[in-house]
């Protein structure tokens, strides 16, 4: 609760927190940095849930990372694609299963790695709608805002130009993007950003209804928090 007040104090209404993955002392990007809470999903669920509880009383929104869950993976994702298939099973969807069954899943934040044996193609979950939209929306029922990891983390920004991957991220089924910023910055990058999907929905890469689908889930988040 402290922590929540004091997070709310500054002014931010969105923390990009809690870890939902399961702990793996061997992963380099999170058991080794301590960043989750549990090995066992209840016990995930259970922590997340009172870290949620207390943020929202404090007026803030938290995202739930790194889906479809990261805590086994033997690459860290700031610095190339780990490829999670070899590690990663169905046990690792629990805690989102566990909190969007008890309301407190308002945003789900994918990560930078690949599942193969969910999408085949050599993709990050970010950038995957077989991820984003079939497994996380339909296949486990999530209705709320979908976000992005770092769309500049060295796995992304080393095969995909970043105007391609904002498009790509939203055609997945993302509704926020967080872009960095800090490698090529560009100081006019929202200006790019709206110009990249008004040129994407020209060109029939995306359409209006799919950025509409967007927003009618961030505007409902923000009035959540009215």
């Amino acid at each position: 609760a402290q922590a929540a007040t004091e997070f709310a104090a500054t002014g931010f209404n969105l923390n990009l927190a809690p870890v939902v993955d399961l702990d793996d002392a061997r992963s380099p990007a999170i058991g080794h940095f301590g960043r989750a809470f549990d090995r066992e999903p209840v016990r995930i669920v259970a922590y997340a849930e009172a870290f949620i509880d207390a943020f929202a009383a404090a007026g803030v929104h938290c995202a739930l990372k790194h889906f479809p869950g990261e805590g086994h993976a033997r690459e860290d994702s700031h610095k190339v694609l780990p490829d999670i298939t070899a590690t990663w099973s169905t046990t690792e969807l629990e805690p989102y299963v566990g909190l969007i069954a008890s309301g407190r899943a308002s945003i789900v934040m994918t990560g930078n790695v690949r599942l193969s044996t969910v999408d085949p193609a050599p993709v990050p979950a970010t950038l995957s709608s077989a991820i984003v939209t079939d497994l996380l929306r339909t296949g486990l029922g999530f209705k709320g805002v979908a976000m992005t990891d770092d769309l500049d983390m060295a796995p992304i920004r080393a095969t995909t130009p970043r105007d391609e991957a904002v498009v790509r991220a939203i055609s997945a089924g993302n509704d926020l993007l967080m872009v960095c910023n800090t490698n090529n910055v560009d100081p006019d990058l929202p200006q790019h950003v709206v110009e990249w999907v008004e040129s994407a929905i020209g060109r029939g890469v995306l359409t209006e209804a799919r950025i509409a689908e967007s927003a009618d889930r961030i505007r409902a988040l923000k009035r959540a928090l009215a």
